[in-house]
Protein backbone atom coordinates (compact mmCIF):
# COMPACT_ATOMS: atom_id res chain seq x y z
CA UNK A 1 0.00 0.00 0.00
CA UNK A 2 1.04 3.46 -0.65
CA UNK A 3 0.97 6.38 1.78
CA UNK A 4 0.87 8.69 -0.84
CA UNK A 5 -2.45 10.52 -1.50
CA UNK A 6 -4.67 9.86 -4.75
CA UNK A 7 -4.58 13.40 -5.75
CA UNK A 8 -3.04 16.73 -5.74
CA UNK A 9 -3.97 19.16 -3.84
CA UNK A 10 -5.33 22.51 -5.13
CA UNK A 11 -3.20 25.43 -4.81
CA UNK A 12 -5.42 28.61 -5.52
CA UNK A 13 -4.45 30.77 -8.20
CA UNK A 14 -3.23 34.08 -7.26
CA UNK A 15 -3.38 36.84 -10.49
CA UNK A 16 -0.54 38.74 -10.53
CA UNK A 17 -1.46 43.08 -10.74
CA UNK A 18 -0.37 43.01 -14.02
CA UNK A 19 -2.67 40.55 -15.85
CA UNK A 20 -5.56 42.42 -16.90
CA UNK A 21 -4.33 44.15 -19.39
CA UNK A 22 -3.37 40.92 -21.08
CA UNK A 23 -6.79 39.90 -20.67
CA UNK A 24 -8.71 43.30 -20.96
CA UNK A 25 -7.62 43.94 -24.66
CA UNK A 26 -9.17 41.33 -26.43
CA UNK A 27 -12.21 42.73 -24.43
CA UNK A 28 -11.97 45.61 -25.11
CA UNK A 29 -11.85 45.38 -28.96
CA UNK A 30 -15.07 43.05 -29.09
CA UNK A 31 -18.43 44.72 -30.47
CA UNK A 32 -19.88 43.35 -26.38
CA UNK A 33 -17.25 45.27 -25.02
CA UNK A 34 -19.68 47.20 -23.42
CA UNK A 35 -20.96 44.72 -21.17
CA UNK A 36 -17.42 42.89 -20.89
CA UNK A 37 -15.30 45.27 -19.94
CA UNK A 38 -16.99 46.56 -16.48
CA UNK A 39 -18.21 42.82 -15.67
CA UNK A 40 -14.76 41.90 -16.23
CA UNK A 41 -13.46 44.75 -13.89
CA UNK A 42 -15.68 44.18 -11.72
CA UNK A 43 -14.63 40.09 -11.13
CA UNK A 44 -11.16 41.25 -11.29
CA UNK A 45 -11.15 43.14 -8.53
CA UNK A 46 -13.27 40.80 -6.34
CA UNK A 47 -10.77 38.21 -6.79
CA UNK A 48 -7.87 40.71 -5.79
CA UNK A 49 -10.00 41.35 -2.85
CA UNK A 50 -9.91 37.32 -2.24
CA UNK A 51 -6.52 37.09 -2.63
CA UNK A 52 -4.64 39.87 -1.81
CA UNK A 53 -1.33 40.45 -3.30
CA UNK A 54 1.59 40.78 -0.66
CA UNK A 55 4.13 43.48 -1.63
CA UNK A 56 7.47 41.40 -2.44
CA UNK A 57 9.60 45.02 -1.42
CA UNK A 58 10.18 45.87 1.89
CA UNK A 59 12.16 48.56 2.72
CA UNK A 60 14.28 51.11 0.28
CA UNK A 61 16.25 49.82 -2.86
CA UNK A 62 19.26 50.38 -3.57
Amino acid sequence: MSAQPDHAPVTPYAPTPGAPTELLAPLRADQRADTWVPAFEREWAATLEEFPVKSVCSGSVR
